[in-house]
């Protein structure tokens, strides 16, 4: 899993990494991804985060509140009590194409056996970004 967090100029302010040995779905690693990335916004007290997400069944699931009984839904539903709680917290849907950041530390996190935080722009995302800003 891999996620970056920007400022509203579009800037790194700090990144995460986390290689997971689960056996999980698509839905439920984009689930488990975003809930970590909320969980991690959260403890660094960020008050008002909008989430990208290119997995348009995720931000449906949370958007209608849907519940149910599968690891997927159990996952959203975390997702959702965090967002009660952090009011200013938003999930956005994104096409794939635009959330090339965060797929690419999400590949790097494969080459690292435990969780990473990142304050400074780690070299494999830093071109990305430099041609985001630009």
């Amino acid at each position: 899993m891999g996620a970056c967090f920007r400022n509203n100029s579009g800037e790194f302010m700090a990144g995460i990494t986390q290689w997971q040995q689960l056996t999980l779905s698509t839905e439920e690693g984009e689930a488990w991804t975003l809930l970590q990335a909320m969980n991690e916004a959260k403890s660094r007290g960020f008050e008002s985060v909008q989430f990208e997400s290119d997995s348009q069944v995720l931000v449906d699931a949370i958007r209608t509140k849907r519940r149910g009984n599968s690891e997927f839904l159990s996952i959203v539903n975390e997702i959702i009590l965090v967002m009660l709680s952090c009011v200013n917290f938003e999930v956005k849907f994104i096409r794939r194409q635009v959330n090339s950041v965060a797929h690419t530390l999400a590949r790097a996190a494969n080459s690292w056996t435990s969780f990473h935080r990142f304050e400074m722009i780690p070299s494999c995302i830093e071109l990305l970004i430099s041609n985001e800003m630009q």
